[in-house]
């Protein structure tokens, strides 16, 4: 995989999804398993907030997949809570110099106007 131009790291880009619901977590634990099978993938972080965070960070992630077999369905996925790597906001991860290479917004409609004008994840303002 190629680096996005000014790559914050150098080494795995850095993937930042916004919003921890439904599709928020599935992608997460998704990219973070896929993640621990080849490093060099991504770095992934999660923006949430209330109870969602909470959620996040005392109960972890885990998604039980179920299907017939053959159809390619992915095993089930679990992130333990202290696995987990969640933030309040885009600002504390800035806070703590980890920049975002990729923000990827997982809310609804009506929130991405919320989450457009506030400061971003990825150093550009």
């Amino acid at each position: 995989m190629d680096l996005p131009p000014g790559s914050v790291r150098g080494s795995a880009p850095h993937v930042v999804l916004v919003g921890a619901g439904g599709v928020g977590c599935w992608l997460y634990a998704s990219l973070r398993e896929a993640a621990r099978r080849n490093p060099a993938l991504a770095r992934v972080s999660l923006v949430a907030r209330g109870a969602a965070l909470d959620r996040v960070r005392g109960h972890g992630i885990q998604y039980e997949v179920r299907g017939e077999a053959g159809e390619g369905v992915p095993p089930s996925i679990v992130v333990d809570n202290a696995s987990v790597r969640a933030e309040p906001t885009c600002a504390a991860l800035r806070e703590q110099g980890d920049l975002a290479d990729y923000v990827i917004l997982c809310v609804k409609t009506w929130q991405v106007p919320s989450c457009v004008h506030a400061p971003t994840c990825t150093g550009y303002d």
